[in-house]
């Protein structure tokens, strides 16, 4: 699936550097404004995902933490530390997520099930492992039935999680890193920092 037009992105947010320059081959999207950078030195950013509300949760990968940012002028606050490598993000509720943790060089070797999910209460900070045995969580994402999909952008590795709690590591046989699911729930979409394992 390729961009035509270039989308609204938080830089700064997602990403340790400074500014982005934007792409001179592509126009911008109708009705989008120039890319705006909102903070710097946040660190590596994996992920971030909205609450009901609109506030925003972001994953520090590097630092273990969780930050919410509660509106465009707001700055970020550490609402959660202690996790290990923080990747994908799950909303629950506006009072708690999921976060995939392990999500570091362990995803190299899918076998070794180093990864996992831990829930957040964002008022306490409390984090709980729910779910271990993953090859990597930096993408996840939760069907209707209550499984959980869980991606590895280093191995041929997209793990699904069975709502009893069964880890399927190597569900798909597929290096992947962001994970969205369609409406309807019948199809995931992958997104491939990488080129696919297969054609190295």
């Amino acid at each position: 699936m390729k961009l035509r037009c270039r989308p609204l992105v938080l830089a700064a947010l997602m990403f340790a550097g400074g500014a982005h320059a934007a792409d001179p081959g592509m126009p911008d999207c109708a009705g989008v404004g120039a890319v705006r950078v909102l903070h710097e030195g946040l660190g590596a950013i994996e992920s971030a995902a909205f609450l009901p509300s609109g506030k925003l949760v972001m994953a520090a990968n590097l630092k273990g933490t969780l930050l919410r940012k509660d509106s465009l002028a707001a700055v970020p606050v550490q609402v959660a530390s202690g996790l290990s490598t923080p990747g994908g993000i799950v909303v629950n509720d506006e009072q708690s997520v999921m976060v995939g943790t392990g999500n570091g060089l362990g995803g190299l070797f899918p076998s070794a099930g180093a990864a996992g999910i831990a829930q957040v209460d964002l008022q306490t900070g409390k984090v709980t492992p729910v779910i271990k045995g993953l090859s990597m969580a930096n993408g996840l994402v939760r069907g209707a039935d209550g499984s959980y999909y869980a991606s590895d952008d280093l191995a041929t590795s997209l793990d699904r999680v069975l709502p009893n709690g069964t880890v399927q590591r190597k569900w798909l046989s597929l290096n992947s890193n962001g994970l969205a699911l369609s409406k309807d729930g019948r199809t995931l979409f992958v997104n491939q920092f990488l080129r696919p394992a297969s054609r190295r």
